[in-house]
């Protein structure tokens, strides 16, 4: 058991490792850099798009900015966010991880339960039409092109059926004074949670 577990951690590391350098090389294969977004968008002068090169490190040959990257990386210093300039990648992170964790526990929870019911169902009820229905939905579910899916969930149940909102995440404070209750929240959430759970 200890020797799976080493093996699939091994694999775990060299999964992220690829991933990572996967992602350094496809950003630097783009035109141009990100200095370039800037200069376009705000008009900087050429003495400040530099100094945003020398920050960023862009000015160095790229073999040593993959290595200054996975140094970075493995230290836990993500530098500044390119899109929220100057504000740090792990304040970004830290401001949207909340959300982002209690989304996915909802949605991780919910479809553990909806898989267990349509196990249930289907195993009782073989050879009748809800055993198809289900096979198929969940075959289809399951081969389909996730972010197009979504998408489309958001295109339908918030967009043109208003029954999910739209926006950023309030802060807590902010529902103390709200008309709606608490339990319309949770069935929202729930809702939202199963639509991302297909």
């Amino acid at each position: 058991m200890l020797g799976y577990l080493v093996r699939r951690f091994a694999q775990m590391l060299v999964t992220l490792f690829l991933f990572v350098t996967l992602v350094f090389f496809l950003v630097n294969a783009q035109p141009g850099d990100f200095t370039n977004f800037y200069a376009a968008s705000r008009g900087i002068t050429p003495e400040a798009k530099d100094t945003l090169e020398r920050s960023f490190g862009l000015d160095e040959p790229l073999p040593k900015q993959y290595f200054l990257y996975i140094k970075s990386f493995l230290s836990g210093d993500f530098g500044v966010s390119f899109s929220l300039y100057p504000r740090s990648v792990m304040s970004v992170i830290g401001e949207r991880l909340p959300r982002t964790l209690l989304l996915f526990v909802t949605a991780t929870v919910t479809s553990f339960y909806l898989g267990f019911a349509a196990g249930k169902t289907i195993g009782w009820r073989r050879g009748e039409p809800i055993e198809y229905a289900s096979t198929l939905g969940g075959v289809a579910l399951y081969t389909a092109f996730t972010p197009w899916l979504g998408l489309m969930m958001i295109w339908l149940f918030a967009f043109k059926l208003d029954w999910l909102p739209i926006g950023k995440f309030l802060d807590p404070l902010v529902w103390r004074t709200a008309t709606v209750s608490a339990d319309h929240v949770l069935i929202r959430m729930i809702l939202t949670a199963v639509a991302a759970s297909t």
